[in-house]
């Protein structure tokens, strides 16, 4: 029987070295055993199967582009950003059929620990505030936006002649699926 080559693959992009050998040049028609004790037969034929594999390269912050998701002050003002309004930010998956983008976004959030999507548009239901320091002379501002997601995806597939090729690959830009409130010294 031919090896689990998913689990190896999905072994390898953990970081993990799989080593799985043959003897040298086996006769024709030799059956060789794999490294789990399972036959490989050396005309056997892979079977198809794709997947897709996400590097997330950094997450930043981004402001929201909705309107009053900014608010500024002088030192020593508390600045707050009120519930109930309707905050939106945008991000960009390049590369992808429509299919894809499930995935991409799946193995995003299980990179990044909390769910992400293409955008993100909601009610605001928590409050911030935030008092700027007598120290920041020019003012402070407090703005509400989204953590979002950077790096890179590729699906790849395994063939039948037992070869992993990329099918295609992009890039992605995915908010976090919750707001974020950061401060700045003006």
């Amino acid at each position: 029987m031919w090896m689990d080559i998913k689990k190896k693959l999905s072994a390898v992009s953990a970081g993990v070295v799989v080593a799985a050998a043959l003897t040298a040049a086996p006769g024709a028609g030799a059956v060789t055993s794999s490294p789990e004790g399972g036959v490989i037969s050396p005309n056997a034929d892979c079977a198809e199967e794709s997947w897709t594999t996400v590097n997330v390269t950094s997450n930043t912050f981004k402001k929201s582009h909705s309107a009053y998701s900014s608010v500024s002050g002088a030192p020593g003002v508390t600045l707050s950003i009120a519930t109930g309004r309707t905050f939106a930010v945008s991000g960009d998956i390049t590369g992808e059929v429509s299919g894809d983008v499930r995935a991409i976004l799946a193995g995003v959030s299980a990179k990044v620990g909390t769910r992400v999507g293409v955008t993100y548009s909601s009610t605001n239901t928590i409050s911030g505030a935030w008092k700027v320091p007598a120290s920041y002379k020019n003012g402070g501002k407090l703005v509400i936006g989204a953590k979002r997601a950077k790096g890179t995806w590729k699906r790849q597939m395994l063939t039948r002649n037992c070869k992993v090729v990329t099918v295609r690959s992009g890039s992605f830009t995915t908010p976090w699926q919750q707001f974020h409130f950061q401060h700045y010294r003006l």
